[in-house]
């Protein structure tokens, strides 16, 4: 029976130095301030870099809109100028239209005018 004490006890200290031995040895407070102290520069300049990201991507933005406006204006005017030519064309056609029809129906009406009447032979 002692001889099972003494090797419960030698295996209780044993697992105590093992788990001294796996348990992390703390820094002292100013190695982790430091690092605390690193790691909020890190963080200080990786929101610096994104701010700067941000303003470049809001930039690249505000050009692509500029540049979208100035074709759209540009298919606007396009497009103005083709219906103006359409309109001046179809104007165009309706007035020759209009302008033969008239002439054409002059010519009737001179056509058709009663003449005057010619002179009979009389015939005894």
């Amino acid at each position: 029976m002692r001889q099972i004490k003494i090797v419960f006890f030698l295996l209780t200290v044993s697992l105590i130095a093992v788990a001294q031995d796996a348990a992390p040895a703390q820094p002292p407070a100013q190695a982790q301030s430091k690092q605390l102290q690193q790691q909020i520069a890190d963080l200080k300049k990786a929101n610096a870099d994104q701010q700067a990201h941000i303003k470049a991507l809001e930039e690249a933005m505000r050009q692509e809109m500029r540049d979208e406006s100035a074709a759209d204006q540009q298919t606007k005017s396009a497009v103005r100028m083709k219906g103006l030519a359409q309109g001046a064309g179809l104007g165009a056609g309706a007035m020759l239209l209009v302008f033969g029809l008239s002439l054409r129906a002059r010519k009737q009406s001179y056509r058709s005018a009663p003449t005057k009447p010619q002179a009979r032979a009389a015939s005894a």
